[in-house]
């Protein structure tokens, strides 16, 4: 490999300035030095073996010592770069990452959809509407964004609305009977209740008699905590639950949230912030997360769950049970529950956002619940066999639980590395969490896969807790965006395989999984109708869509039988097709969700331009871009006024009509 080759694989890595420390030169000697650089890894060099200057190398990979495989930094008086070292900063422009316009600041990372998208050197100014020849096309386009309703819950859930002494005897009538509540509660612990845990099953019902015996007895907390947990459920409410109430679903769980907004602003929310108060806190987030409060940027759910953060860590739950004497083991497996559950929403929503995480591995010495851990058998003897929590202890949890957790250290060193002022991960650093990564990946992977659901009496399938899919499925995604985010800025490379060989493969496999996970959500989740969960990873399918675009554009897929990070190999022809069916359907299923999301309106409208762009480098390059992007424009145009037909109808100030 030639120093020149070098110098562009560098550049194209990493698009910005580099500073390379040196060595000063010896003061006691007149001998000039000689600048020389060695190309070997570190453990070759030494060795006086041959080294194939792979990171890592083979000879280091056999001897299972990648995390070790290093390379020395360029001299000082070097005249050309050298490639990207663990001991070489690597201080990217701000300028690239940074707008400032219509009087608002607005800063990227190297792992956002912005940044990555403008990777398709061909096609940006057409993604951006900057093209003179597009612009106009582009804006009919942006403002079919209108069609989608622009609720006041956008700062939900510190919106609008004034309560009064009555509003709780009136917002009572709005509450579904005892029967339908226990449908509903049933089916948030077979769903939400399985991925984020916040409860300990035996506490939930205790508290839910007692409001059944008089609900005017509750405080106003708990109340909110209790709307959400109604509202939510309505969301990801299988099909036939719907004949059960009078009402629409969707419609009842706006109207719950409105309700659940308005009881916790009673409450002395900033003051004597309970456990009820952060449960019902994370509810809104998760709410916000499934698009049931449509979101015009992310930067509400940020926001939300800085509130969630703070509010936990004022009551003290990022701090271990165990320095807490005499408190009750049912409330030392709530705290652990509720802390795990809230640190991997603050790392998801930071993988979303593209911001530091608000919680650091050195701010808590909370765990998971061990497995086979007495705590985790205090639920197993806690539920009544009548009551309708006593079917959902789930021996899973303290297992998803434990497994997700040992996920944080990582995560956290990935992404507030990756959305700092200086992303630079040291490429052994990369190896040695992608060795870890995998682990849980393997873990998460080998939980038995069950069918979704059991027949209860009436014929109806329902998803059960015991069946760890939803658990298999979160898992899998969220470590493989995690992935993604690792490997991204070392696959960007142009051509230079060789030099981060893993880190290419582990961009094309991670990105083709989750696509494909796009559509097993829809194939394996059709019983239940669990949609839900395409629209809680909605932005990580984005994302890997992209990726495989930019694959696509660099004929990544198209080298032959190739060895892959997963151990498979994979045919030239078989691997792109394969790519371009999964990102076809990818669109497909952003297009089926046009009439729900805003946001699937956004993916849909990238994903059309990105194929679009792709058909025209494939067809004759730039002499039709333009026409291929006015096509794409006209069908995206048509697709949606369509789904306007079927727009779901978010009237939020119905309710109010109704109860003032």
């Amino acid at each position: 490999m030639t120093d020149s080759r070098l110098s562009t694989s560098v550049q194209s890595l990493q698009s910005g300035i580099i500073v390379w420390p040196a060595k000063e030169p010896d003061q006691n000697t007149s001998r000039p030095q000689r600048a020389r650089l060695v190309l070997s890894c570190e453990q070759c060099h030494k060795s006086k073996i041959r080294c194939n200057r792979r990171r890592p190398c083979n000879r280091c990979t056999k001897a299972g010592r990648e995390e070790h495989c290093t390379y020395q930094s360029a001299p000082k008086n070097l005249g050309q770069s050298s490639p990207a070292t663990d001991s070489s900063p690597k201080i990217f422009d701000p300028s690239l990452f940074a707008l400032y316009l219509d009087g608002k600041a607005r800063s990227s990372t190297i792992t956002r959809w912005a940044k990555l998208v403008s990777e398709f050197r061909e096609g940006r100014e057409y993604f951006f509407g900057i093209h003179p020849d597009f612009r106009d096309t582009f804006q009919k386009v942006q403002d079919l964004a209108q069609l989608y309703p622009t609720p006041r819950e956008g700062s939900f859930p510190f919106g609008d609305g004034s309560v009064g002494e009555d509003t709780m005897s009136r917002y009572l009538s709005h509450i579904p009977d005892k029967r339908q509540c226990n449908l509903l509660l049933d089916n948030y612990l077979r769903t939400i209740e399985t991925i984020f845990p916040l409860w300990h099953h035996g506490m939930l019902e205790n508290q839910f008699r007692a409001f059944c015996d008089d609900p005017n007895k509750v405080d106003a907390s708990w109340f909110s905590q209790f709307c959400m947990m109604l509202s939510v459920s309505c969301w990801t409410a299988p099909a036939w639950m719907q004949s059960q109430f009078d009402v629409n679903l969707r419609e009842l769980s706006w109207a719950l949230l409105e309700i659940a907004e308005k009881a916790l602003k009673q409450w002395e929310l900033f003051d004597l912030p309970d456990i009820a108060t952060i449960r019902s806190l994370c509810l809104m987030a998760i709410a916000k997360m499934f698009e049931i409060v449509p979101m015009s940027s992310l930067s509400s759910l940020a926001t939300i769950m800085g509130m969630v953060v703070r509010t936990a860590m004022m009551h003290s739950m990022h701090r271990d049970p165990k320095w807490f004497t005499h408190m009750p083991k049912e409330e030392v497996v709530t705290r652990r529950k509720m802390w795990t559950t809230i640190v991997f929403l603050d790392l998801y929503t930071a993988i979303d956002v593209g911001l530091p995480t608000l919680v650091r591995a050195t701010d808590y010495d909370t765990g998971a619940i061990p497995s086979y851990s007495e705590e985790a058998d205090t639920e197993c003897t806690s539920n009544s066999s009548d009551s309708p929590t006593a079917s959902q202890t789930d021996p899973a949890f303290p297992h998803f639980q434990s497994l997700l957790s040992r996920t944080f250290a990582s995560a956290s060193f990935i992404i507030n590395t990756v959305n700092s002022v200086r992303p630079t991960i040291p490429f052994s650093a990369v190896l040695h969490h992608d060795k870890i990564l995998r682990v849980l990946l393997a873990e998460a992977s080998n939980l038995p896969l069950e069918p979704l659901g059991s027949m209860n009496s009436e014929g109806y399938i329902l998803a059960t807790p015991s069946d760890p899919l939803f658990q298999k499925i979160l898992l899998e995604i969220y470590i493989r965006r995690l992935l993604l985010t690792l490997h991204q800025p070392y696959a960007r490379a142009e051509g230079d395989w060789a030099t981060y060989e893993k880190s290419h493969w582990a961009v094309l496999e991670c990105s083709l999984a989750l696509l494909n996970y796009h559509q097993k959500l829809v194939d394996i989740m059709q019983p239940s109708n669990a949609s839900w969960l395409g629209d809680l990873f909605g932005i990580s399918f984005n994302i890997a869509s992209i990726y495989v675009a930019l694959g696509l554009r660099r004929n990544e897929f198209t080298f032959g039988a190739e060895q892959g990070a997963a151990g498979g190999v994979v045919e030239e022809v078989a691997a792109k097709e394969i790519a371009w069916g999964a990102l076809r359907k990818s669109t497909d299923l952003f297009r089926e969700q046009l009439p729900h999301s805003l946001n699937a309106f956004k993916f849909y409208m990238g994903s059309v331009f990105l194929i679009a762009g792709l058909e025209a480098l494939e067809d004759g390059g730039e002499a039709v871009f333009l026409e291929r992007m006015n096509e794409a424009a006209m069908r995206i145009v048509e697709e949606t006024h369509a789904a306007s037909l079927y727009l779901v109808e978010r009237c939020y100030n119905t309710f109010d009509h109704e109860t003032t």
